[in-house]
């Protein structure tokens, strides 16, 4: 079936979902303290420049999240084989290579899903969205329309 990953994710309200923000917090208040004491006004301009930056935070994809349950390590990887992390690595570089649309098998969207659920995105939301984009087929609902 095909899906496309390049999808957008949003929150109940509609509004996109924004990919989580690294900010090293310390080390930017460490050299903003530094530069307001030494009164370096490039410095500090150069600092808020940076922060400037970090808030225009790209939107979370279907593709951002699905890459993320097949990669991130979870609990009892080490008991897979060698054949399922590596299905599992080709599955995660397929997503990612993939244009608008990629056809996906159910026996990979049972494993995303599966995985989502126990990653650091498988929140109520995010779960809900993939799983219903995964489990959609597109061809059946325009059957439906006719």
């Amino acid at each position: 079936m095909k899906k496309d990953f390049s999808t957008q994710l949003t929150g109940v309200d509609g509004e996109p979902l924004q990919k989580p923000k690294t900010i090293p917090l310390n080390e930017w208040i460490s050299e903003m303290k530094e530069a307001a004491a030494t009164r370096d006004l490039g410095a500090l301009n150069q600092l808020l420049d940076r922060m400037e930056t970090l808030k225009k935070t790209p939107v979370l994809t279907m593709k951002d999240v699905c890459i993320e349950a097949l990669i991130i390590p979870q609990a009892g990887d080490d008991k897979l084989s060698g054949d399922d992390k590596l299905g599992m690595d080709e599955l995660a570089r397929k997503i990612f290579n993939s244009g608008k649309e990629t056809d996906i098998e159910a026996k990979d969207r049972t494993l995303i899903l599966k995985r989502l659920n126990k990653s650091s995105y498988g929140t109520v939301t995010v779960y809900g969205q993939v799983h219903r984009m995964l489990n959609t087929d597109k061809d059946s609902s325009k059957k439906k329309e006719k």
